[in-house]
């Protein structure tokens, strides 16, 4: 899960109204900042499910992430949430080790994570997807994959068995502070604009 909190009192004059518009529409404010700001985050994650998402594979990470965005009111601000399993790994990074849960594979508890084998058919699913799969290891080298027949019965790779998988920061899966300011200053300016030819 990732938040992302939006704060926009400023300072100056611009900062004097907006404590002016926090006080007189507090809700509403912090509501359309939210919704901006939710926007925002949905169609970035969007346009990255369009550049980095491959064709023909079953699940698009960064299509479900912009489905999973929320948002919520919180004093001068905005909370977004995105409860999309992975995204704050991608954002800042970090080390991915087995949780030791039972495999639905093997029955076993899991001591590697299984990474899926460029070409092989296995990018964008998971081991569950298949039926019969089974682990082939070599004792020489101690490397591991998870293997399956094909339809003319032979022998395939599909995933690589590791101990973990480390993944570097990637700040670019959101929209920048200065993109999230930017968005919830528009959303007040909108409704400063709408209550002031509403009187």
């Amino acid at each position: 899960m990732l938040d992302i909190q939006v704060n926009l009192d400023g300072s100056g004059a611009i900062g004097l109204l907006r404590k002016l518009q926090w006080s007189f529409q507090g809700r509403a404010a912090s509501r359309g900042v939210g919704e901006a700001c939710a926007k925002l985050t949905r169609d970035h994650l969007c346009r990255i499910a369009s550049s980095r998402h491959r064709s023909g594979l079953a699940r698009n990470f960064y299509a479900r992430a912009a489905d999973a965005v929320v948002s919520e009111p919180v004093s001068h601000g905005a909370m977004i949430t995105i409860p999309h399993t992975g995204l704050a790994l991608r954002y800042y990074g970090g080390t991915v080790r087995p949780s030791g849960r039972v495999s639905l594979v093997t029955g076993r508890p899991i001591k590697r994570l299984a990474i899926p084998i460029k070409g092989r058919g296995a990018e964008g699913r998971l081991p569950k997807d298949f039926k019969g799969l089974f682990v082939v290891a070599s004792k020489r080298s101690g490397k591991a994959v998870l293997a399956g027949r094909g339809p003319s019965g032979l022998v395939r790779a599909l995933f690589t068995l590791v101990k973990s998988s480390t993944h570097k920061a990637d700040k670019s899966v959101l929209p920048t502070d200065d993109q999230y300011t930017a968005a919830g200053a528009d959303a007040l300016d909108e409704l400063l604009a709408e209550t002031i030819n509403g009187f």
